[in-house]
């Protein structure tokens, strides 16, 4: 009964799944596994609450069963209770501290979440010593080098991750986020469709083909290519970065600030054109204004600069005409 419901599930047969894991837990009142059970089960339906739900009924059974703690962690993450979900990963730190998947989770939730890049470092590095060949570790830690600007070593934790898994879209996508993050916007788009023709309903990768095709179109890849060297400078070399930018500004003066601009406002746009251009490819059912779409998604600060930018323009335009 436990094995049918759990292959049952997977295959997203809900009701039958439910059906043989009440008959289970009938037949074993007493034991973890009926209630880990139905954990699971809501949670590949994406019923977090209930998976929350019978994973303390389970919990009380077994306090400290690994696999019913990270579906606990993993269903409060998805209800967006990340207080709870950083609870569960620092417990399972401390309960299995040899454990590599404890670590590796709990540094993507710092990178992706709490943007505490260093601390995620320790925790991945913490992954990758104890299972060096893990390929969810390996991806993680890619995108967090890139962050580094150590792209050599980003690449192959990448392609290690790749060479074990090229059939697994998780994996594929998140190594399509690295290589974004390294500048390698080509890849970036390959990767992601790759990803998508592994899986094509998978949620979190069908939003960053739009962003990855406009990394790709050159009046956006230049920019960013730009801005990601004046980052690598500022972090990796400060002491030559803040003399160079103040000689710069007194040499070029007022030029500097559409330079700036543009470096720390083209990621912004890029998003709010991609998110504009996401609208166009839905169904006409599902599909909003690309204009609201762009001012969503767009920070108020670079709409107002954007604002006196075309009054200048039409403002010198009509002092040049008439």
């Amino acid at each position: 009964m436990y094995e049918k419901a759990e292959r049952l599930s997977k295959w997203g047969k809900t009701k039958e799944a439910l059906k043989e894991a009440e008959q289970f837990l009938s037949s074993y009142p007493d034991s973890q596994e009926g209630y880990q059970l139905l954990s699971n089960i809501y949670f590949n339906a994406k019923e977090y609450e209930k998976a929350v739900q019978f994973a303390k009924e389970a919990l009380n059974l077994d306090p400290m069963n690994f696999e019913i703690l990270v579906i606990l962690a993993l269903a409060y993450y998805e209800l967006g209770m990340y207080e709870e979900h950083e609870e569960i990963n620092e417990l399972l730190i401390s309960q299995y501290p040899d454990n590599h998947y404890t670590y590796a989770m709990h540094a993507q939730f710092l990178f992706h979440d709490k943007n505490e890049y260093e601390k995620a470092r320790f925790y991945i590095e913490k992954a990758v010593e104890l299972e060096p060949d893990d390929p969810f570790s390996l991806v993680v830690y890619s995108e967090i080098l890139a962050v580094f600007f150590e792209d050599r070593l980003s690449r192959a934790c990448s392609d290690r991750a790749l060479a074990q898994n090229a059939d697994n879209a998780m994996f594929t996508g998140m190594a399509a986020s690295a290589a974004y993050r390294r500048g390698d916007y080509a890849q970036a788009l390959t990767l992601n469709k790759t990803a998508l023709q592994i899986n094509p309903n998978n949620p979190g990768i069908v939003p960053n083909l739009a962003l990855y095709n406009m990394c790709n179109f050159w009046f956006m890849k230049y920019p960013l290519k730009v801005r990601r060297f004046h980052e690598k400078l500022r972090v990796k070399k400060p002491v030559l970065f803040w003399p160079l930018l103040v000689i710069v500004t007194l040499v070029f003066k007022w030029l500097t600030i559409p330079y700036l601009f543009v470096v720390y406002s083209t990621p912004y746009m890029m998003n709010g054109l991609a998110g504009a251009f996401m609208q166009r490819k839905l169904p006409e059912q599902m599909r909003g204004s690309s204009v609201l779409t762009f001012l969503k998604y767009t920070p108020i600060w670079i709409l107002f600069v954007l604002l006196i930018i075309v009054i200048g323009i039409i403002s010198f335009l009509y002092r040049l005409i008439f």
